[in-house]
């Protein structure tokens, strides 16, 4: 598998980096289904299915939106970017800008780099963020603000609230799991399958209906969609 993706990997990480030099000749979705391809890849080569349950949400044309997961995984990131045709753009901790290859591909996608430790620099991100979106951007927030190492979903942050208050646009909640298997597999080389739950957009103004209990009401729905895939086959 190494072996497999060497070349690609290397290959995509020196295009990245020119990409992010000159911005201006490489317009976002350029740079976008380039990423793109490389996790189609990489899917291939990890022998990687992923199964969407109302995926012609996410396929049907759309505004600016929010999209909101629960996080295991690197691998949510690459199979979101492996789904959505329309570019994502993610918001990370800041750890990551510096990361060699996660870096270069948030970078590349232009993500958005979150100092947890700056409040101010925070709400700066957040703002820009919510900006893109109301101009069409699909803005993408894992509310839990780190993997669960348990795979239950953990406490919604306050950055979600935040974000749709400034934003005003509609919210799509998801749930996803079986990613942790890409990275840490025993069993290699035998296929598996990612699922993932996609809930029905949530406009601004039935969000302001649970607006003061938002981030629970939001976490136990991803949950219980959550519990839904894994309750599936047995």
């Amino acid at each position: 598998m190494v072996f497999k993706l060497f070349f690609p990997l290397t290959s995509i990480m020196i295009r990245l980096k020119k990409y992010i030099k000159h911005k201006d000749k490489y317009p976002l979705q350029y740079r976008y289904d380039d990423v793109r391809n490389f996790m189609l890849k990489l899917a291939k080569t990890t022998k990687k299915k992923v199964d969407v349950h109302n995926f012609e949400i996410m396929d049907q044309p759309h505004g600016g939106r929010i999209y909101v997961m629960n996080h295991i995984s690197m691998d949510d990131i690459c199979t979101m970017i492996q789904i959505s045709q329309k570019p994502l753009h993610f918001i990370s901790k800041i750890e990551n800008e510096k990361a060699i290859a996660i870096g270069l591909g948030c970078r590349g996608i232009d993500c958005y780099f979150i100092d947890r430790k700056d409040a101010r620099q925070s709400l700066k991100v957040l703002r820009q963020a919510a900006e893109d979106a109301k101009h069409g951007e699909d803005i993408f927030l894992f509310p839990e603000g780190t993997r669960s190492k348990t795979g239950e979903v953990l406490e919604f942050k306050s950055a979600l609230n935040n974000l749709i208050n400034m934003a005003k646009v509609e919210i799509v909640l998801m749930a996803i799991d079986n990613t942790p298997k890409t990275f840490s597999r025993k069993e290699k080389y035998k296929p598996y399958t990612v699922k993932v739950r996609i809930c029905e957009p949530i406009s601004y103004e039935q969000y302001l209906e649970h607006k003061e209990n938002f981030a629970e009401y939001a976490r136990q729905k991803v949950a219980n969609e959550l519990s839904i895939i894994r309750n599936e086959g047995k």
